[in-house]
């Protein structure tokens, strides 16, 4: 997931100032811009949550590896009780 919103505020920066990029960030790197700054922030707050949300529907991506331990304390520590959060837990009924 860190990965993945790195490349998302790279390219959504990119294509912030791009489009509509006027003024200039530093004079170090001329292209970048406020604009792009300010992009590449809100497009990736927004997709960390809607990322984190959909990868947490998956037990594997929320419990440890279990199928590693060799010893009964590993286990012991490694062992995931609760269920993954419901697709629908943020939804009021």
């Amino acid at each position: 997931m860190p990965t993945l919103l790195v490349i998302l505020n790279d390219i959504m920066a990119y294509l912030s100032g791009f489009f509509f990029g006027r003024t200039p960030l530093t004079s170090l790197s001329p292209k970048k811009t406020w604009e792009g700054f300010a992009g590449g922030l809100v497009f990736t707050v927004v997709g960390s949550f809607f990322l984190g949300h959909a990868l947490a529907q998956w037990k594997w991506m929320t419990c440890p590896r279990t199928d590693f331990a060799r010893t009964w304390l590993v286990r012991a520590v490694l062992c995931c009780a609760a269920p993954p959060p419901s697709p629908c837990a943020f939804v009021r009924t």
